[in-house]
């Protein structure tokens, strides 16, 4: 686990309130000399930061997806901001809509996060801490739930998954670091696994297969930021090394996240965030940041996948 001062999210902060007060400058050039009109020019801006994501899309995945998933709300209130910000910007100075945008948008990110009940402080105000835990070489405990399924005690749309913690010491300091670390014996995997074997006719398993282990629940953001997956097949490289190099690497969009559910992961790799509790709970709350995942598939299964 670490805390450390990230200067390269701050230099990057830093680059795009440039770009965007340069932005600023550009716009109000264009619309008050009349070169062309508030309302062709947002259609246009929209037009070409569409083309700029595909073809960054492009460049990191080597292909073309298109969702068929709209989020309608998202698109209206993004066209309002750029309709709105024309508009204005052809009767204000660009100073003065700059320094208005900048206000706006940093009031409307604070008062979220206290309408989602999240602590603000000096630390997350500055942005000088970047806080993540690493694990490397873990197994799903569980099958994960990247789709969404609606299960007993999973409300429909959440994601989530369970990464296991085989050494008892790295589990004891998750614990006291604040982390909800559950114990799972192998007394009750041996249990639960054959009763439900049996219910399906199948031959119960030995108990000298389980072994007990610690378990982790990790949400799955996707509504603003989503975190990246990476899966590699490593399926055709013999005696596999992780210094070995493969371009068998696929970044599954937030559509397809719900395809790790059912891949036979050979090791996975994971880096979570976490935040503070609530004001009413008591574990620190943590989300996926990236995961790599290796798989190993069959012929057909890479023949007919993505």
């Amino acid at each position: 686990m670490n805390q450390t001062i990230n200067i390269k999210f701050i230099f990057l902060i830093a680059l795009s309130l440039l770009f965007l007060a340069s932005n600023s400058i550009f716009c109000k050039l264009a619309l008050v000399n009349n070169y062309i009109d508030a309302y062709s020019f947002t259609i246009l801006r929209l037009l070409f930061g569409a083309i700029t994501l595909v073809l960054i899309y492009f460049y990191k995945t080597k292909k073309i997806y298109f969702s068929k998933k709209i989020n309608w709300l998202s698109s209206f209130m993004l066209f309002s901001y750029a309709i709105c910000f024309s508009y204005s910007f052809m009767n204000i100075d660009a100073g003065m809509g700059t320094l208005l945008l900048f206000t706006v948008v940093q009031i409307v990110m604070v008062l979220f996060s206290l309408f989602q009940k999240e602590k603000i402080n000096m630390t997350k105000l500055l942005l000088l801490t970047d806080r993540q835990v690493q694990f490397e070489d873990v197994q799903f405990a569980f099958r994960p739930n990247l789709e969404g399924r609606k299960e007993k005690y999973n409300r429909e749309g959440d994601r989530y998954f369970n990464i296991e913690i085989q050494d008892p010491e790295d589990a004891h300091d998750l614990i006291e670091a604040g982390f909800n670390v559950k114990f799972q014996s192998a007394e009750d995997q041996f249990v639960r696994v054959n009763s439900r074997r049996v219910e399906n006719g199948q031959e119960p398993l030995d108990r000298d297969q389980f072994e007990d282990f610690w378990y982790m629940k990790v949400p799955v953001y996707t509504q603003y930021a989503a975190p990246v997956i990476k899966v590699r097949d490593v399926t055709d490289i013999p005696d596999f090394d992780e210094e070995v190099e493969t371009n068998n690497v696929v970044f599954l969009p937030v559509e397809l996240f719900g395809d790790v559910d059912t891949m036979e992961a050979d090791n996975v790799d994971v880096v979570i965030t976490y935040r503070q509790p609530h004001e009413d709970g008591r574990y620190l709350r943590p989300q996926l940041k990236t995961m790599y995942i290796d798989v190993i598939s069959s012929p057909l299964e890479r023949k007919h996948r993505y």
